[in-house]
């Protein structure tokens, strides 16, 4: 059975190695590094955390950053990329000799001047009497937060940054959207000098006056956005704190990484699914209020224990940490399973972010027991409601799927020590390195099913989920109305959409 030969016509993430751990966390170490050794103070606010995160998505994926990484494991000196994008931009303030930029000491006047700011937008800041924001920088996040902005019962107003496809996704479902990275809120230049040369903290800079200016003009409720991980978050969070509205982040997913994404996040609350994650995320986040509520987006169901006949694969492209033959190993594995287990049914759900190419999906939908799934077409929560196995290489469906009962199977054929939590070590699923071992679990599961790890996994999914589905999005909704300070029935229900 060919394994191999796929990836490369699809242009897939190359070079993925027994390096790659490493070099996802020398990342962080490289965005840490910076922002130590230089002043991020803007306009009274501090970019550093913003800048971590820009610094972390700039090279995670950049072939000259995994060079110099690389160098730097020799034990060789690497020299300064050339060319004008961020990355290498980043890269060379990290290679330079010379001693890092500091901020000069802010003068009497500059002080002074910062004081009447302070005082002035004490002042003068607009009540906030607009409508409930939600933050949206992709569709999947729409999706995510549509059934709590509608259990809010108050007008919310959904608002991207110049992103094309969501700002389709809206049109066609009739949303009015905001789009905050428009020119109309942006200025030619920051405000105020910039703090050091690195150019991405300018881009940073103008983001916050822009974000800060549109915020004063309509002086929402409060925000609330998914995940948090994105540079433009941490920019909101500061605008919106400084004007005192309240931010709310709702945990959508889950990285086995806790990387520069996921640290050093302030926001008003954090809304986790389980006691797991908060404790998880508690030492990297030592500012940040989480409250474990639960995931409204899956229904809790009780552990698998007859024979298993669903198995759904959920799979990933665009990380580093995947490589080509992996990619290519898990269409391998898919056919596989169509093949050799009786009787299987075998749903196959690509990732929103990286859609099947047409050759992949002729090739998987000409197995009879193939079914593909995909994410703009079937819901997640009924996809997984039918899985009694799920099959991924690092995804967070493989912490959803224990949501719902199901058994998962982690190919771990990555550089990672292993999967983020372990499920394998609390017997709550099963994880392998390498293709020929998930083959052989599959073989166990259709042999001799899957009762094994029903006590593990009822015992994994209390520590995942406070709650789920209706309960979950009553908590979280509830919630929401406590932070912002909404009266119960207070809301008109007037979401602003283009439909009359």
């Amino acid at each position: 059975m060919a394994e191999t030969g796929i990836a490369a016509s699809r242009g897939a993430t190359t070079g993925a190695d027994d390096q790659s751990y490493r070099f996802t966390l020398w990342v962080c170490d490289v965005a840490d590094a910076l922002a130590r050794s230089r002043s991020f103070m803007y306009r009274g606010i501090d970019l550093q955390y913003a800048f971590k995160r820009a610094t972390y998505f700039a090279l995670i994926n950049d072939p000259a950053a995994y060079e110099v990484f690389l160098a730097e494991r020799r034990g060789e000196r690497s020299q300064p990329p050339a060319g004008p994008t961020a990355a290498s931009e980043v890269l060379a303030a990290y290679l330079s000799p010379h001693a890092p930029s500091q901020a000069a000491p802010m003068s009497f006047s500059d002080k002074a001047l910062n004081l009447a700011r302070r005082a002035a937008a004490a002042l003068l800041r607009p009540a906030r009497a607009g409508a409930v924001w939600m933050i949206a920088i992709q569709p999947k996040f729409v999706l995510h937060l549509e059934p709590v902005m509608e259990g809010l019962d108050e007008s919310y107003r959904i608002v991207t940054f110049d992103d094309p496809l969501t700002d389709d996704f809206l049109r066609d479902r009739g949303y009015l959207s905001l789009n905050a990275g428009s020119s109309t809120f942006w200025q030619t230049g920051p405000l105020r000098a910039v703090p050091n040369e690195i150019g991405v903290v300018a881009t940073l800079a103008l983001a916050y006056d822009a974000v800060f200016r549109i915020l004063w003009e309509n002086a929402p409720k409060g925000i609330v956005l998914s995940e948090g991980n994105a540079p433009i978050y941490e920019i909101v969070n500061l605008a919106a704190r400084k004007l005192r509205i309240p931010t709310i982040c709702v945990q959508q997913g889950w990285s086995p990484i806790v990387h520069s994404g996921f640290r050093d996040m302030s926001f008003s609350s954090m809304v986790v699914w389980g006691d797991w994650f908060a404790q998880a995320l508690l030492s990297h986040n030592p500012a940040q209020h989480m409250f474990p509520l639960g995931n409204h987006m899956i229904e809790l169901a009780p552990a698998r224990t007859g024979r298993p006949r669903t198995i759904g694969f959920f799979l990933q492209v665009g990380s580093r940490l995947i490589s080509d033959e992996a990619w290519s190993g898990m269409l391998g594995l898919i056919e596989f399973c169509a093949r050799e287990l009786p009787g299987v049914r075998v749903l196959v759900r690509e990732h929103p972010n990286g859609p099947l190419t047409m050759d992949e999906r002729a090739r998987l939908g000409a197995l009879p027991a193939v079914e593909l799934v995909p994410p703009g077409e079937i819901t997640l929560q009924s996809v997984l409601r039918r899985c009694d196995v799920v099959v991924s290489i690092f995804s967070t469906t493989i912490l959803e799927g224990i949501g719902v009962g199901a058994v998962p199977l982690v190919v771990n054929a990555t550089s990672m020590p292993s999967y983020y939590p372990d499920v394998a070590a609390e017997g709550a699923g099963i994880e392998v390195k390498d293709f020929a071992g998930a083959r052989d679990a599959l073989r166990m599961f259709w042999s001799q099913g899957t009762a094994r790890y029903a006590a593990g996994i009822a015992a994994m999914q209390r520590r995942l989920f406070a709650h789920g589905g209706a309960e979950a999005l009553a908590r979280i909704v509830s919630h929401v109305r406590s932070e912002f300070g909404l009266l119960p029935g207070a809301g008109d229900a007037a979401q602003l959409r283009s439909d009359p």
